[in-house]
């Protein structure tokens, strides 16, 4: 298993917090996690790529260990810690795993800097590309439900979000469970009360225009929405209309969280697209 080092570096005044491992000098790879999560939710995966690469896991503003300043918790701000941190650590064109929230994180990154990417592996991305430029009420209404999940998951204990989330992910192993848990408890409040404003100013962007500055490969891995997925074939297919350039790895019977629910084939489809160099 791999050693993880810890430390915190300060992009723009805001300290975020970091786990690294794998050799010194290979390909670097940064993970970036969704909403409630932190860096060590992205294990076991990342013990198993830091056998070959830089790993870091980057805990975003607002979680995990990281500073949570009361506001700035729009994408275009997770952007720019992201970016500041390659340019701390001299990362050269790392690439950027991603979910949920994170996996927007890197595909908008990727939009604006397209010279700083190697590549982008994005894990269920909600599909804002093939949303309208105003969010619906319907839609405002579902994050304003989101939020008050949160919320009310924030006055539970340890051991109770464990139960809980066993239920909802039955597929989850006992330690990705324990970690989301871990990562519940540290979540600012400051992250749920801004969901809103996250999802208009997502919702804004110009993102045609946006995805034409992607340059590097992309890989898009989903489940089913059945299960929980935020993305179908349908959106898959609109974000390659957008970048020719997408591969799609539909992993069946996985939900929101495939490298959760279904480990290997996550890891396959993953190696399979970091070996294409």
């Amino acid at each position: 298993m791999a050693t993880w080092q810890r430390r915190v570096v300060r992009v723009g005044g805001v300290g975020l917090h970091l786990r690294r491992a794998g050799p010194p000098g290979a390909r670097a790879v940064v993970a970036l996690h969704g909403i409630g999560d932190d860096g060590a939710c992205w294990r076991p995966v990342a013990d198993d790529l830091a056998v070959d690469h830089d790993v870091v896991l980057v805990d975003a503003r607002g979680h995990g260990r990281s500073d949570d300043p009361a506001a700035g918790y729009t994408t275009r701000d997770h952007v720019g810690d992201v970016a500041g941190m390659i340019a701390l650590l001299d990362l050269h064109r790392p690439v950027l795993l991603g979910h949920s929230m994170g996996a927007v994180t890197a595909l908008v990154l990727a939009g604006l800097h397209p010279e700083l990417p190697g590549r982008i592996a994005l894990e269920d991305p909600p599909p804002w590309w093939s949303r309208r430029s105003s969010p619906t009420e319907v839609e405002l209404a579902r994050t304003r439900s989101l939020q008050t999940t949160i919320l009310a998951l924030k006055r539970r204990t340890h051991g109770e979000l464990v139960e809980i989330q066993r239920e909802a992910a039955p597929r989850w192993s006992d330690a990705a469970l324990r970690r989301w848990a871990d990562s519940t408890q540290r979540l600012s409040m400051h992250v749920p009360a801004a969901l809103e404003q996250q999802h208009r100013t997502n919702s804004g962007l110009d993102w045609p225009v946006l995805l034409r500055g992607v340059r590097c490969p992309v890989l898009l891995l989903h489940g089913d929405t059945h299960r929980g997925g935020a993305l179908d074939a349908t959106a898959a297919a609109q974000l390659r209309a957008h970048v020719p350039q997408v591969e799609v790895a539909h992993l069946p019977g996985a939900g929101h969280t495939p490298r959760h629910e279904d480990p290997a084939a996550y890891l396959a489809a993953l190696r399979r697209f970091l070996a294409a160099t």
